[in-house]
């Protein structure tokens, strides 16, 4: 029995691994857990009538649980299991030479397999949640995030202070007479550099990837203002052409009524007029920074056959948010809607602002492909590079979360195609100490 419990342990140290660690659902059919577990249990049968622990058992039977278990690719899982498999046996050898120490006073080889050995996992797990709670979890970043050659780092690491470790009791296997509490000192030391190299190198990987973040957030909000000012550009570019030509204008005009050719002067006027209202702001929801935002998107919108359209508007402009933020959230939110209803026939984008005492609500809503909601309402980006795209829908998160704000997400289903629709809230004036509106 006693190796039956050894595997379920295991087995419930991967599944918190694989699904906090790295985000892989668990499946939703019963049918597939069962064979996971009876898998477990089989393997811990076999052992158990045997007597020891077969190394090739270990590696089938948490393969076969995995795969049966969690919703991912096969090759993917695969290698994660045996990776998780290397770093585990790794931890576990720390673990079941401290359980040794404290039990019966010295660390052995013994094949055998005892009850009390079993707290070993309980060391190993509160390690493993400690590195997921303070450095994974608290950062919001998970090990899908890292780069490879950082969890390839932190494997070999393992291995080489495990190497230092054995080696330490090694030598003494044979001769338990020799053991003294230099040698239990020793081991302290190991097991501490080990778990401070760990945890280092763990922490190194979160923050060059919060960096990677950052900077992959300030290059694309730069992109969305480069846009913005080329749109500006452009825009002053054929005001002033128009200024300079307005002379002109008004003298055909004013030959035109002289020689009584007043049909013609009339389409000359709604000619210039129709020209005019392209060159001016056709949004002004009451924030200099939000229309220069909506009336690109609008600009852009034209340009992609998309229906643009704003309503309500803001009884005065947004007094706590710095421009980068509104620049983060609404390009980020606005650009995503564009990508989105480009890929369907019936293209719309539809803004909508509501000002209260003391809440923004703005409800950006677009047409979209079938599009199924987590009930975290934590989207994931559907473009197939997952590595350089999918930033922006954090950033609109952090923006939304950074001035306590809400949001919510919902897809309604339409004749054609379905409705994406972002509802966001934002505080009134609530959190100044965030910046000034200038940069």
């Amino acid at each position: 029995m006693v190796f039956v419990l050894d595997k379920l342990c295991n087995y419930i140290i991967y599944i918190f691994l694989i699904h906090f660690c790295w985000r892989i659902s668990i499946r939703k059919n019963p049918i597939f857990i069962l064979a996971s577990f009876s898998t477990v249990a089989l393997a811990g049968v076999i052992d158990n009538y045997y007597g020891e622990s077969y190394f090739a058992v270990y590696i089938v039977w948490c393969l076969f649980a995995v795969i049966l278990l969690f919703e991912d690719s096969i090759i993917h899982l695969g290698f994660l299991t045996l990776g998780l498999t290397w770093f585990m046996g790794v931890l576990d050898t720390f673990s079941v030479i401290v359980s040794q120490i404290i039990m019966i006073g010295s660390a052995n080889n013994r094949s055998g397999l005892e009850y009390w050995q079993l707290s070993a996992y309980l060391i190993s797990f509160l390690i493993e949640f400690l590195w997921y709670y303070l450095i994974l979890k608290k950062n919001n970043v998970y090990m899908d995030n890292i780069r490879l050659i950082s969890k390839m780092t932190i494997l070999i690491m393992a291995v080489v202070f495990e190497m230092v470790i054995v080696n330490v009791y090694g030598v003494y296997y044979k001769n338990p007479s020799d053991y003294n509490l230099y040698l239990h000192f020793r081991f302290g030391l190991s097991l501490f550099g080990a778990i401070y190299a760990i945890t280092a190198t763990l922490k190194l990987a979160v923050k060059n990837y919060l960096y990677d973040s950052q900077n992959k957030d300030l290059k694309l909000a730069l992109d969305i203002q480069k846009d913005q000012y080329q749109y500006q550009k452009e825009n002053n570019l054929n005001l002033r052409r128009f200024r300079h030509d307005l002379i002109n204008h008004i003298g055909a005009i004013q030959e035109l009524l002289s020689s009584k050719q007043y049909s013609s002067a009339m389409d000359y006027i709604n000619n210039i007029w129709d020209v005019t209202n392209k060159l001016s702001s056709k949004i002004a929801t009451g924030d200099d920074y939000l229309d220069a935002i909506l009336n690109y998107y609008n600009y852009a919108c034209e340009k992609e056959s998309i229906a643009f359209k704003v309503s309500g508007r803001l009884n005065s402009p947004f007094d706590n948010i710095d421009i980068l933020d509104i620049t983060t959230l609404f390009g980020n939110a606005l650009q995503n809607a564009v990508e989105a209803t480009k890929q369907v026939e019936n293209r719309a984008i539809i803004v909508e602002i509501v000002d209260k005492q003391s809440e923004i609500f703005v409800s950006i809503h677009n047409t979209c492909h079938q599009l199924i909601i987590p009930s975290n309402q934590k989207l994931t980006t559907s473009k197939k590079d997952k590595i350089n795209h999918g930033f922006g829908l954090n950033n609109i998160f952090a923006v939304i979360k950074k001035y306590s704000g809400e949001y919510y997400i919902t897809v309604d289903s339409m004749e054609k195609d379905y409705c994406f629709k972002l509802d966001i809230s934002l505080p009134r004036g609530g959190n100044n100490n965030h910046g000034s509106r200038n940069l």
